[in-house]
């Protein structure tokens, strides 16, 4: 609007879906979205240890995190302490 502010009419999440329910939607040669394995039997072997070793993985991402400040490291801990008993534990990505 002319004020500069900014108005939210309407907001929504995506649609949740299962990793294997993706793969099968767009099938297992096309999971490769970066192009890094060289062949299907590559990937395929990958699947399997996916199968094999749980799918139950989670990222957490985490922007803006200034690490220098001491309230945001507490913050941190507090953070870290609550995924402690997690089987496997998230990968945390800092951006």
């Amino acid at each position: 609007n002319d004020a500069g502010v900014l108005t939210v009419h309407r907001m929504g999440n995506p649609i949740i879906e299962s990793r294997l329910g993706s793969l099968d939607a767009i099938g297992l040669q096309n999971s490769d979205i970066f192009s890094s394995i060289s062949s299907l039997s590559e990937l395929e072997k990958l699947r399997e240890q996916e199968i094999e070793h749980g799918q139950d993985g989670m990222f957490v991402i985490l922007s803006d995190v200034h690490l220098d400040n001491p309230a945001v490291m507490r913050n941190l801990d507090t953070l870290f302490e609550g995924f402690e008993g997690m089987q496997p534990l998230p990968l945390f990505v800092f951006m």
